[in-house]
C-alpha cells in the first residue's frame, strides 16, 4: 500500500478542467478570530473588550466592542478618550480628516476630537457599549499601519479611570493576521537577535541615540519577546521566541543614568569633557561619545575590561581581558563609530585607580540595562517577581552550583517557574531567568564525565535532559519522546525484551530530536541569509554555518551526546542490527549510487564528483566535514553523532549516511571498492550490491546501455474510460487491480470472517494516451520535454528535463468530458467527500511519475523503451487504518520458506513501504511451530491517517511491475486525492509496544491470512494490508521476488 503523505503539488493558478471539466467551488469565508479581555478600572468599573479580527481581500480589519459596567454590573455611561499607535514605530497615527478613507470609525452618538490631530473622545451608548472599527493595514507603506487602540475611560466628563497597569490597550492586530508567517517571523527574530549578539549587524555607523532611549527600547523588546514566548499559539514559534531571549539585553532601569553616569564620573574626577577643561584621557573621551550616542551590551564588557586595567595599570591587559571575556578585538572597538566626529575607540587610557569604585557602580548601571544573560544577573533582576520559596531555591542552587545534584535541581526549579511566567502578561525577568537556567543546565551536564557513568546513570541523565527541554511544551515530538523513554525505563532492565523496548524509545527520541533540529537549522539559516543580504558588514564566515551552530548551541545537543553513548549498549543487549542509518538518501540509490571508493572525507573537501558520482567509504569521520558535490552516499566505520554538522548536511542534501559497528560487515563493504554499486536501505539494515547499470547510463541520457532486455507484453486498448472490478483483466490493467479482484474472489471462496478488500475502479492501460491525444498543446510540450531527456548529456540536464515532463503532465493536462463523468460516478461510489479537481490532480500525479529519475534509470537499465511502459491507475477507497502491514510468506533475508517475515506500523502503510526513518514492529513466525520472534519494536516518528470523511487513493498500476528478473514495484507513485493526516505517534500508550498478548494476537491473525493467500496462489507472496479494529483489509498481493 503506497499512500502519499500529501497530495501531489498543484499549480494554484491552474484551471485544470478548463471548459471541459470545470467545477465550481464556493469561496471559503475569511478567517475570523475573537478574543475577549476584562479589565478592572481604578474607579471599580469593569471594561470588557471583545476584539474580532478578520481579513478582507488583502487587508486586515478589526472590530473592537467596549462594554463599560459599574460595580453592580449594570451598564455605565461615560466616554473613551483614545488614539491609535503606529505599527513598528513610536508615536501615534493621525486622526483621519473628513473625506479621507478612514482607518478607524465608531458607532458613538457623540464624538469630538481635541484639535491635536490625534486624540478622539467617543461616548458609550445607553447600553454601555462602544464599537470601533479599524483598518489595521491603513498607512502601512508610510506609517506601518495601526498596532493598537490606546485610551482612558472618562466618567462624568472629568474623572479619568485607568486600568491597574496604566492606559487601556486594545490590540488591533489579532494573532490570525500573522498566523501564516508565525514560524518565519519567529525564525527571523531569532536570527536577527543572534546575528546582533555576534556583532554581525553593525548598529554603530551613522546611528545615534541616547541611553535612556535604548534602555526603553530594549525593555519593550524584551517584554514583547517574552510575551510572545508565552502567548504565541504555535509551540515551535514559542520556543524560538524564548530561545531569542538568550541574545537579548533585558532593558529597563533608568537608561538616562548611562549617559548622565559617565558625565558625572568625568566631572567628579576632573576628566576633560568636550570643551570643558580637565585631564585628557583618549579612551574615556572616545568611549564617552559611544555611551552618549549608541550604548549596547558591549559596553558591559568594555567597562569590565577597563576596571581590570584600573587594577593592573597595564593597557595591554585591557585588550587581553576584552578578548578573553567579551570576544572583542581592537578592530571591533575601532569600528564603534558614534556620531559624525567619532573615529571609534582606540585608547589608550590613563591609569587612575582612584576611579575604581566609581566605575564599579557604573558597571552596575550598565548591567541593569544590558544584563540578564547569565544566571546570577538574571536572578537579581527576577527576584522581585518570584515567590519567596522559589527565590530561596534559586539562591541555594547558586550557592552550591558545583554540587552533583545541580542538574536535577535546575529542572525542579524550572518546573516551579512555569506557573510564574506562562501566562498572558509575563514578567520578562522571570522568563529570562528560565532561559538562563536552561542554558546553565546544559553547561552542568556537559561538564559531567559521561564515560565514567554507568548505563543506568546515563539513562537517568537522558531522561532529565529530555525533561529540561520538554517541560516548556514547545515540541510535541520531544514530549512524546520523553513519555516513551520514561515508560521504557520501567521493568527488569537489560533483558533482551526490555532492551528492545528501550532501543525503540531511543530511536524514536533520535528521530524527534533530528526533526526539531533540522527545522531549526533550515529556518534560522534561511532567515539569516535574508537579513545578511541587507547588511553590507556581515562577515560570510559567520553566515556559512549559522543554522548548524544554532543546533549545536541548543539544549537538545546534550541529548544527542547521551544517545550516541547509550545506543550501542542498548542495541547490543537487544540483539539489534549493527547498522545505524543516519540519513536514508535518495530513492534512486537503489538503482545506482555511484562508484565505491575508499576516501577520507576530510581529505576530499571541495572536490567535485558530479560527473562520476561516488559512494565514499571512510574509516573515520570527524563530524565537521562538508559532503562534496557528487558524493551520493557516505558509509563509515565510525559512530555518527546525530546532530553533527555532517549528519545535518546529509539529511538536508538527501545524501545517504550510515555507520556500521560490525567488523565483518565493514569488510564486506570494503570489498565493493572500485565497483559501481547500488545501496538499499531496508528497515534498519543496509545492503550494498553491484549495480546492474553502467556508469554511462548515469551521466549521459542518450548512451547505449549494454544491459539485459526485459520484454513487456502489449496491452489491450479498452473502449471505456473507467472500468469496474468485474472487467479487470491482465491485458487491460496492471497487477494491483487484478490482484485486488483475485483476492476478493479467493476470500469469498475461503469464507474468512472480518477479512475483505476495499472498493475500487480503474483507468485502464492507454487512458493517458487517449487523454493526451485530445490535448494538442500539452502533447506537443511533453514531446519536447521527452526529446530533451533523451538528448541530455549530463545528469543535471537530464533531471531538469525530467522535472519539466512531470510538471507538464501534472499542471497542464485537460480532463475530457467523458472521463470527467466517469470519474464523478466512481468518486461518488467510493467517497462522498472527494472533490473532482483533487481527484484529477492525483490521477495526473500518478501519470507524471513515469518521468521520475529512478523510474527512467530503471527502464534504461533493463532496456524497456519509454513508449512500451504504460500506467493504468487504480482508484481505491483509502482504508482508515489503525495499523498497516507487509508480510512475506517466505523469509526474504534467509530464504527460509518455513518462516514468515513481516513488518507492522501504526497508521497507514506509507511509513512502511515508503521506508520512513525508524523501525517497524518487525517479526518472524515459524510455520511449523508457530513460534514468534519479535526482531524490533516500532519507532517511526509519524503515523499517517486517512482524512476525516475518507478519501480515494490513485495507485499506479503499470505494465512494468512484477516482471520476471525485474523488481519494478514502487517505481511509480500512488497519491491520495485529499492529504492524509500526519501525527506524531504516541508509543507510550500503544498496545503493540506494551501488551505482548495483544501484539502476538495481531501477528498471528496477519500470518494466518497470509498463509491462506500463499496457499491459494501456490507460491510465496508479498502481501500488503491494513487493520481496522477487528477487520483486516487486504490491499495487494504479488508473487514474492527472490524468495
Amino acid at each position: 500500500m503506497r499512500v502519499a503523505p500529501v497530495p501531489h503539488p498543484r499549480a494554484l493558478s491552474r484551471v485544470r478542467v478548463r471548459a471541459r471539466a470545470r467545477l465550481s467551488r464556493a469561496p471559503s469565508a475569511p478567517p475570523v478570530t475573537t478574543t475577549t479581555t476584562e479589565r478592572t478600572l481604578s474607579t471599580g468599573h469593569i471594561l470588557i473588550a471583545t476584539v474580532e479580527t478578520s481579513r478582507v481581500d488583502t487587508r486586515a480589519r478589526t472590530t473592537a466592542t467596549l462594554t463599560l459596567r459599574d460595580d453592580a454590573n449594570a451598564p455605565a455611561r461615560g466616554a473613551f478618550h483614545w488614539a491609535t499607535t503606529r505599527r513598528g514605530r513610536d508615536g501615534w497615527t493621525p486622526r483621519p480628516r473628513a473625506g479621507d478613507d478612514e482607518t478607524t470609525d465608531t458607532d458613538a452618538a457623540e464624538e469630538y476630537d481635541f484639535g491635536d490631530g490625534v486624540a478622539t473622545r467617543s461616548a458609550f451608548g445607553m447600553d454601555g457599549t462602544l464599537t470601533m472599527r479599524v483598518d489595521v493595514d491603513a498607512g502601512d507603506a508610510v506609517d506601518g499601519g495601526v498596532e493598537a487602540i490606546v485610551g482612558i475611560v472618562v466618567l462624568d466628563g472629568e474623572t479619568w479611570a485607568r486600568a491597574d497597569d496604566g492606559d487601556v490597550v486594545v490590540g488591533a492586530r489579532g494573532r490570525e493576521t500573522a498566523s501564516g508567517s508565525t514560524l518565519d517571523g519567529a525564525a527571523a527574530i531569532f536570527a536577527w537577535l543572534r546575528l546582533s549578539a555576534l556583532r554581525q549587524l553593525h548598529w554603530y555607523a551613522g546611528n545615534n541615540y541616547q541611553g535612556k532611549d535604548m534602555a526603553s527600547k530594549q525593555e519593550r523588546l524584551a517584554w514583547r519577546v517574552a510575551r510572545a514566548a508565552t502567548t504565541t499559539a504555535d509551540p515551535v514559534s514559542r520556543g524560538l521566541m524564548r530561545a531569542s531571549l538568550a541574545f537579548l539585553p533585558r532593558g529597563g532601569g533608568n537608561g538616562d543614568d548611562i549617559r548622565m553616569g559617565i558625565l558625572n564620573i568625568l566631572r567628579q574626577h576632573g576628566i576633560k569633557e568636550g570643551h570643558r577643561p580637565g585631564i585628557e584621557d583618549p579612551f574615556l573621551s572616545q568611549w564617552h561619545q559611544k555611551l552618549h550616542s549608541n550604548t549596547t551590551p558591549d559596553d558591559v564588557k568594555i567597562c569590565e575590561a577597563y576596571l581590570h586595567f584600573l587594577h593592573t595599570g597595564n593597557w595591554d591587559e585591557f585588550w587581553a581581558h576584552l578578548w578573553n571575556n567579551g570576544g572583542l578585538t581592537r578592530e571591533d572597538l575601532a569600528g564603534m563609530k558614534a556620531g559624525w566626529r567619532s573615529d571609534g575607540i582606540h585608547g589608550p587610557a590613563l591609569h587612575m585607580p582612584h576611579m575604581i569604585d566609581s566605575f564599579k557602580h557604573y558597571l552596575w548601571i550598565l548591567k541593569t540595562t544590558h544584563g540578564g544573560g547569565d544566571v546570577d544577573s538574571a536572578m537579581n533582576f527576577a527576584r522581585d517577581g518570584l515567590p519567596g520559596d522559589v527565590a530561596w531555591e534559586v539562591d541555594d542552587l547558586l550557592r552550591n552550583r558545583d554540587a552533583w545534584w545541580v542538574p536535577g535541581k535546575i529542572v525542579e526549579i524550572r518546573k516551579r517557574l512555569l506557573d510564574v511566567w506562562q501566562h498572558d502578561n509575563p514578567n520578562r525577568d522571570v522568563v529570562m531567568l528560565d532561559a538562563s537556567l536552561e542554558k546553565f543546565f546544559r553547561t552542568k551536564v556537559e561538564a559531567i564525565d559521561h564515560g565514567a557513568m554507568s548505563s543506568d546513570d546515563l539513562l537517568s541523565l537522558l531522561e532529565l535532559s529530555l525533561t529540561n527541554v520538554a517541560l516548556t511544551n514547545e515540541s510535541p515530538r520531544i514530549a512524546s519522546a520523553l513519555t516513551f523513554v520514561q515508560r521504557s525505563m520501567g521493568g527488569e532492565r537489560w533483558t533482551e525484551e526490555w532492551s528492545k523496548t528501550m532501543d525503540a524509545a531511543l530511536d524514536f527520541t533520535a528521530l524527534a530530536m533530528e526533526g526539531d533540529m533540522d527545522f531549526l537549522c533550515r529556518a534560522t539559516q534561511s532567515a539569516a541569509n535574508v537579513i545578511a543580504s541587507k547588511s553590507t558588514k556581515t562577515d560570510s564566515k559567520y553566515l556559512i554555518n549559522f543554522g548548524e551552530e544554532n543546533v549545536r548551541s541548543h539544549s537538545l545537543f546534550v541529548v544527542s551526546q547521551l544517545i550516541s553513548r547509550l545506543r550501542p549498549i542498548v542495541r547490543n543487549a537487544a540483539g539489534r542490527s549493527p547498522w545505524q542509518i543516519v540519513s536514508v538518501g535518495d530513492a534512486s540509490l537503489e538503482a545506482f549510487a555511484g562508484t565505491a571508493k575508499i576516501e577520507t572525507l576530510s581529505e576530499i573537501q571541495g572536490e567535485d564528483f558530479s560527473s562520476k558520482p561516488i559512494v565514499c567509504l571512510t574509516e573515520t569521520l570527524g563530524g565537521l566535514e562538508d559532503i562534496p558535490t557528487g558524493v551520493r552516499a557516505v558509509v563509515t566505520r565510525a559512530p555518527v553523532d546525530l546532530l553533527s554538522h555532517i549528519a545535518i548536511r546529509a539529511r538536508n542534501t538527501n545524501v545517504l549516511l550510515a555507520s556500521v559497528s560490525d567488523d565483518a560487515l565493514w569488510g564486506a563493504v570494503l570489498e565493493m571498492t572500485g565497483s559501481n554499486v547500488r545501496v538499499v536501505v531496508s528497515g534498519e539494515d543496509l545492503k550494498m550490491e553491484i549495480a546492474n547499470v553502467t556508469e554511462a547510463t548515469t551521466s549521459r541520457a542518450a548512451a547505449d546501455v549494454d544491459s539485459p532486455k526485459i520484454s513487456i507484453a502489449p496491452y489491450k486498448l479498452s473502449e471505456e474510460w473507467l472500468i469496474a472490478p468485474s472487467a479487470y483483466d491482465r491485458d487491460v490493467v496492471g497487477g494491483k487491480s487484478n490482484s485486488l479482484e483475485d483476492m476478493a474472489k479467493e476470500l469469498a471462496a475461503m469464507n474468512v470472517a472480518d477479512v475483505d478488500v476495499p472498493g475500487s475502479f480503474a483507468l485502464p492501460f492507454g487512458t493517458f494516451e487517449r487523454v493526451l491525444a485530445e490535448d494538442d498543446e500539452t502533447r506537443l510540450s511533453l514531446e519536447t520535454a521527452v526529446a530533451a531527456i533523451n538528448a541530455a548529456t549530463s545528469a543535471t540536464a537530464r533531471r531538469e528535463a525530467l522535472e519539466d515532463a512531470r510538471n507538464i503532465i501534472s499542471s497542464r493536462l485537460l480532463c475530457p468530458s467523458g472521463l470527467e463523468a466517469a470519474l464523478h460516478d466512481a468518486a461518488t461510489s467510493l467517497s462522498s467527500t472527494v472533490e473532482m479537481e483533487r481527484l484529477w490532480d492525483a490521477v495526473c500525479g500518478v501519470w507524471a511519475s513515469k518521468w521520475t529519475e529512478r523510474a527512467w534509470l530503471s527502464r534504461k537499465a533493463c532496456g524497456i523503451p519509454d513508449e512500451d511502459l504504460n500506467v493504468a491507475v487504480l482508484l481505491m477507497e483509502l482504508v482508515d487504518a489503525e495499523l498497516a502491514f507487509v508480510v512475506h510468506t517466505a523469509n526474504p533475508i534467509t530464504g527460509d520458506s518455513d518462516e514468515i517475515f513481516g513488518e507492522i506500523c501504526v497508521g497507514l502503510g506509507e511509513t512502511l513501504v515508503g521506508n520512513a526513518a525508524g523501525s517497524a514492529l518487525s517479526f518472524t513466525m515459524s510455520k511449523s511451530t508457530g513460534a514468534i520472534t519479535v526482531r524490533s519494536l516500532p519507532s517511526k516518528l509519524y503515523g499517517h491517517y486517512a482524512p476525516s470523511g475518507g478519501t480515494i487513493i490513485a495507485r499506479s498500476d503499470s505494465n512494468g511491475e512484477d516482471l520476471e528478473d525485474f523488481a519494478g514495484a514502487g517505481l511509480y507513485d500512488s497519491i491520495t486525492a485529499e492529504p492524509t493526516e500526519e501525527r506524531v505517534v504516541d508509543y507510550a500508550s500503544s498496545h503493540i509496544v506494551w501488551d505482548a498478548v495483544a501484539r502476538e494476537s495481531v501477528i498471528k491473525r496477519v500470518a494466518a491470512i497470509a498463509r491462506k493467500i500463499a496457499e491459494s496462489r501456490g507460491g510465496p507472496q508479498d502481501i500488503e494490508g491494513a487493520i481496522v479494529g477487528d477487520r483486516i483489509v487486504l490491499l495487494q498481493t504479488r508473487a514474492q521476488i527472490c524468495s
